[in-house]
């Protein structure tokens, strides 16, 4: 491989990483007013260039690169949809490609703005489920570290540990297991939460559809459940068919979700509506309430619509319900904190009671 190739595909991966969503959202809007105002596609893409590189001073920004690729693929005849494709999730990609189909790329720019936002909604209420509570296990994890291996002996060369009692010898006991097995202990359960989070978009069959009951599968479950819900119904609004909704969506989803994709679009296949396809395919996705409201929807007028309300509502109930997952696992953390605060300072009293007891 040449070095200006190299460079090349270099620039192209720095600009895709830079090209995140809000970004995206940025283009649709711009996209989305000019062509409300009857601006020529090709005019709009040449003109937005202008504006994100200031006159062609910066041209690798971001935004900049991208409309002027997609302004030179667009006028060189291809449709704007496949000019993003490389730029663009799959997923915007169909929805882009449906609204050329149907000649309202405007509806299309709003509906990627919607996936987009959920999306976000959803990395944000992870990271608050998440990031927190690893933060207090870690703090609690260095408080064990520094007090078994530097308080504890300290104390220990001033007095008998076989004269502690209470919490005294519990702290000592416990100061023996970090210092012998601490950090066997830390290996096994980062290896176990690495398995655990590693099969999440892999783990398949009958053993999972017992696991999508418990967290955190169950959160991943929900996440995709709900953003499910939503697509189905933007694609399907978008004039996509709902047996074309389901193969776009297998084709870019991970072992997992696809399993259950293709049960739908088998169910769909040999007759009946998404609630009986979701039904028949047993695997209880998004849930077992969530397919029994759509076998209801599913037979109705105005589906389309009933669909994407149904699961704008359900995607933020997963949010809420994440959110609240997230503050029980901080107050869980906050506990442990404490009580382990508590043991200390109790052990060290303990500790230094012996002390007093056998100066006297």
């Amino acid at each position: 491989m040449q070095l200006h190739d190299l460079m090349a595909r270099l620039d192209l991966a720095v600009i895709r990483l830079q090209f995140y969503g809000s970004i995206r959202m940025e283009l649709y809007e711009a996209l989305s007013l000019l062509l409300e105002n009857r601006v020529l596609l090709d005019v709009a893409l040449k003109d937005m260039y202008k504006i994100y590189s200031e006159n062609g001073k910066k041209p690798k920004r971001a935004l900049a690169a991208v409309t002027y690729d997609c302004y030179r693929e667009v006028a060189d005849g291809k449709p704007l949809s496949k000019a993003l494709a490389k730029w663009v999730p799959y997923q915007e990609y169909t929805l882009i490609a449906a609204g050329e189909r149907s000649g309202d790329l405007k509806t299309s720019f709003d509906n990627c703005g919607k996936i987009i936002t959920a999306k976000q909604d959803i990395v944000g209420a992870i990271l608050l489920a998440t990031v927190y509570p690893s933060f207090l296990m870690a703090m609690v994890c260095v408080m064990l570290v520094m007090v078994s291996t530097k308080l504890v002996p300290k104390l220990a060369r001033t007095s008998n540990p076989e004269t502690w009692s209470g919490a005294a010898a519990f702290l000592y006991e416990m100061s023996q297991y970090v210092v012998h097995y601490g950090a066997i202990t830390l290996a096994g359960i980062l290896i176990f939460l690495f398995l655990v989070f590693a099969s999440l978009p892999y783990l398949r069959g009958g053993l999972r559809v017992h696991l999508d009951k418990l967290p955190p599968w169950s959160v991943y479950r929900m996440l995709h459940g709900s953003t499910f819900l939503l697509n189905v119904g933007v694609m399907i609004q978008a004039n996509v068919s709902l047996q074309d909704s389901l193969r776009m969506m297998a084709a870019e989803a991970s072992p997992w979700l696809r399993e259950r994709l293709n049960a739908a679009f088998y169910g769909l296949g040999i007759g009946g509506n998404l609630g009986v396809a979701l039904s028949k395919a047993g695997y209880d996705f998004p849930d077992k309430k969530a397919v029994q409201f759509l076998m209801i929807l599913s037979g109705k007028d105005g589906f389309e619509d009933a669909l994407s309300n149904f699961g704008d509502r359900w995607l933020k109930k997963s949010i809420k319900q994440i959110q609240s997952a997230a503050k029980m696992a901080i107050a869980g953390g906050i506990i442990t904190v404490g009580v382990i605060l508590m043991t200390v300072i109790s052990g060290v009293s303990g500790i230094q009671d012996a002390i007093q007891a056998v100066a006297k």
